[in-house]
């Protein structure tokens, strides 16, 4: 593998990260860990930027550890000023070859403007940019900024380091950011001031305290190498030779970038410890909190249900008259005040008929008028469940772990598909509306034929037909006979017509109300349902984005062991 094809698997990489992390960026454990990621993911940016380019060496260590001296030594000449005075190095020296692109280096460094070299030698600078930064404890805050925009712009970081600083503090924590993130060597410099008892004990504690490889920990002085040499020198040379080497550059790289992913991982994991026990119990609260919400709706439902009870009853009466052409369906299609009004109309059009009339008319008046409001109350679902703010309320009691459980795990609801109240009373209607509608188009017809079957018919309409045949017969015999029935028994026989279409009536009626009442329970059983089915669409939906997160989440565990069977590394 090359530098050419390092970089297109790095891009290829660094892509599929932006596409997986895309997808839990709405959890608020990644919200808690984004600037930590972003920041990482900005380091595989500069290296990618700069996975073309020369090798970066930077030479960085706390204050009097030997740094511009070893870096005088790693050159062969004297390119920055070495000194007793703290700090010694304010502004970074950089030695680079002369066909060496240094604006990924320099571009945009905090401080003062670093004293840049150019070196056609055949030496470790031909190969790579080696930098001298100012100290990593130094009292000048800047130049602490400096030299960490400097080490998150290497390849490699020489550590140098002196006997003190392997227990300061300041030191150890501004190193252990970029462990794992960049390729380091350790070194103990000025060991030509340590006695071989200490020496070893100071080696021991470096070995401990870097957990570093033994070819890459070094004790060395860079003094004694540039006026006799030195073997820890010679060695970190030959190291350092391989790595900014074109084979050894790639494996730097590599794992430059595979820590970098090392740490998003570690990052990652801590958010699936964070979010997953949320992402398992959630579609199980919702689906109890849902299961409550539609019991309070159905037991309001039954109330609502019961109270139309009795004009469904008249709707199947009207709906049984319409497929029934005898005398028995004028009058349920008439209605009881029809029936009654014309009953006293006829009655009283003996002495006043006017007034008959009129009691005959103003039945059928209102009997029209009862019937229409009842059509028209009954025409659609409304007003079968609560009101919109009663559900509102509803949904905040039911649903309130739920809604706890989602706040906690993400920064919006919206990313896990959870109903919000507008949503629930939605699906609430359309299940309502849907189990009412098919009461209107299926239910009630099947139930109005069933009511009043054909043979029913027949047996109620004889005697009404067989009254209107001795009437008539009645009739045409006094015609003949010279003997005028008389206005009397013509009215006194359709009375006793109505009489008995009012019995007919009322039996027909019961028979409704038998059946009016089986078809509320059907659509209660219809709507509740319904309402359950679409209830577990819900938590169907929200089990579908926790799943999804859950799964991103397992991919991006493994997020390492991806990146290295892609890169490998040497």
């Amino acid at each position: 593998m090359d530098s050419e094809r390092l970089a297109g698997r790095l891009t290829v990489l660094r892509a599929r990260l932006d596409r997986d992390l895309d997808e839990i960026r709405a959890l608020r454990a990644f919200d808690d860990r984004a600037p930590i990621v972003g920041g990482l993911l900005d380091d595989v940016d500069r290296q990618l930027q700069r996975s073309r380019g020369a090798m970066v060496v930077v030479v960085a260590g706390p204050t009097g550890s030997g740094k511009s001296t070893l870096v005088n030594a790693l050159c062969g000449e004297e390119v920055t000023t070495e000194g007793i005075d703290r700090p010694t190095t304010s502004a970074p020296t950089v030695v680079a070859p002369t066909d060496a692109d240094l604006v990924p280096l320099l571009e945009g460094l905090p401080g003062p403007a670093p004293r840049v070299l150019r070196r056609d030698s055949r030496g470790l600078t031909s190969r790579a940019v080696v930098v001298d930064a100012p100290d990593v404890n130094s009292v000048a805050v800047e130049h602490r900024a400096l030299v960490q925009a400097l080490v998150e712009r290497a390849d490699v970081v020489v550590a140098c380091l002196h006997r003190q600083a392997l227990v300061e503090a300041s030191t150890a924590q501004f190193m252990a950011r970029f462990r794992g993130l960049r390729r380091v060597l350790w070194v103990l410099a000025r060991a030509d001031e340590l006695a071989d008892e200490p020496r070893a004990a100071l080696e021991d504690q470096l070995a401990e305290v870097t957990s570093a490889p033994a070819d890459d920990r070094f004790t060395l002085s860079a003094a004694r190498a540039r006026a006799e040499g030195d073997a820890g020198f010679d060695r970190l040379v030959a190291r350092l030779g391989q790595l900014v080497g074109e084979e050894g550059a790639l494996g730097v790289r590599c794992h430059n970038a595979l820590g970098a992913a090392a740490r998003v991982g570690r990052e990652l994991d801590a958010v699936a410890s964070a979010a997953t026990p949320d992402l398992d119990a959630l579609p199980g609260i919702l689906r109890s909190g849902l299961d409550r919400l539609v019991d309070e709706v159905v037991a309001e439902l039954d109330v609502r249900l019961d109270l139309r009870a009795k004009p469904i009853a008249g709707m199947l009466l009207g709906e049984a008259g319409r497929r029934w052409d005898g005398p028995g369906g004028w009058v349920l299609r008439a209605g009881s005040w029809a029936t009654i009004g014309t009953g006293l109309g006829l009655a009283l059009a003996r002495r006043a008929p006017l007034a008959g009339a009129g009691v005959a008319v103003a039945g059928a008046a209102v009997g029209a008028a009862r019937h229409g409001l009842e059509q028209r109350a009954l025409s659609d679902s409304a007003g079968l469940l609560p009101e919109a703010s009663q559900l509102d309320s509803a949904w905040r009691q039911q649903l309130s772990d739920a809604r706890v459980t989602a706040d906690r795990l993400v920064l919006e609801r919206d990313a896990l598909a959870f109903p919000s109240s507008g949503r629930v009373e939605d699906v609430l209607d359309e299940a309502a509306r849907e189990g009412w509608q098919r009461l209107l188009d299926r239910d009630l017809p099947l139930a109005a034929e069933r009511t009043a079957p054909i043979w029913l018919r027949w047996v109620l309409d004889a005697p009404v037909y067989a009254l209107a045949g001795w009437v008539a017969w009645v009739v045409v015999r006094g015609f003949f006979a010279g003997e005028y029935a008389g206005v009397d028994f013509l009215l006194n026989a359709t009375l006793i017509a109505i009489a008995g279409l009012w019995l007919v009536r009322a039996f027909v009626a019961l028979l409704a109300r038998a059946r009016a009442a089986r078809l509320v329970g059907s659509v209660r059983t219809q709507i509740r349902a319904s309402l359950e089915q679409n209830a577990g669409e819900l938590v169907a939906r929200v089990e579908e984005r926790c799943e999804a997160h859950r799964s991103r989440l397992r991919e991006l565990s493994a997020l390492e062991e991806r990146w290295r069977a892609v890169l490998g590394e040497s």
